[in-house]
């Protein structure tokens, strides 16, 4: 059995490594992040740091820190970095970011699998995102895009797969996706044709 264990950790390694090793740097961070806040899991501490953080232990060797929290992992409250981190450019951007926050970034007690417009007055508040107009409407908007879909419950969405990867690995976006998405969106506007009017 433990022969067994042992194989399915291996390939989880093997898999998760092929997975990994053709993304950038930044990309890889990432995947990591979210796979870490995704599961709760908490950065190992190794042995000798484990015990340098014990009293007494390891008497003339310098205390090791412990290790750094990964940052999706945030204290209460901290939405606001969250949203500085990601810089959703809309509103139905941060409805996604919100949700989110709410669903794997936010500490245990506060975290939501779903949300509704009243979240929205609170939520974009503590992140100092200006409001919108119509709280509901910008819900519904972020499900027109697919980034959101209702629970069934009244005024009630959860993220999609598609807000989730919009959240977790494409924002914030390159000034160059942006040039990309905004020459896609303005018509070309027709230029005077160099052929010589006739007179």
């Amino acid at each position: 059995m433990a022969d067994e264990k042992g194989d399915d950790e291996l390939t989880a390694i093997r898999t998760a490594l092929g997975a990994l090793i053709p993304l950038s740097e930044s990309a890889r961070s990432r995947v990591i992040q979210y796979i870490m806040a995704r599961f709760a899991l908490k950065p190992p501490i190794d042995s000798q740091a484990s015990s340098t953080l014990t009293e007494g232990a390891n008497a003339g060797k310098p205390a090791l820190d412990p290790a750094p929290r990964p940052p999706h992992n945030r204290a209460a409250g901290d939405i606001r970095e969250f949203v500085s981190e990601k810089q959703p450019k809309s509103g139905i951007e941060m409805a996604a970011v919100m949700a989110y926050y709410l669903a794997n970034v936010a500490p245990a007690d506060e975290r939501k699998g779903a949300v509704i417009a009243d979240n929205i007055h609170t939520y974009y508040v503590q992140a100092g995102f200006p409001l919108p107009a119509k709280p509901r409407q910008c819900l519904v908007d972020a499900k027109n895009v697919g980034w959101l879909v209702p629970t069934g419950n009244r005024g009630e969405y959860k993220l999609t797969p598609v807000g989730n990867n919009l959240v977790a690995h494409r924002l914030p976006e390159s000034s160059d996706t942006v040039r990309r998405r905004r020459a896609k969106r303005t018509p070309r506007v027709p230029t005077e044709s160099a052929t010589p009017r006739p007179t």
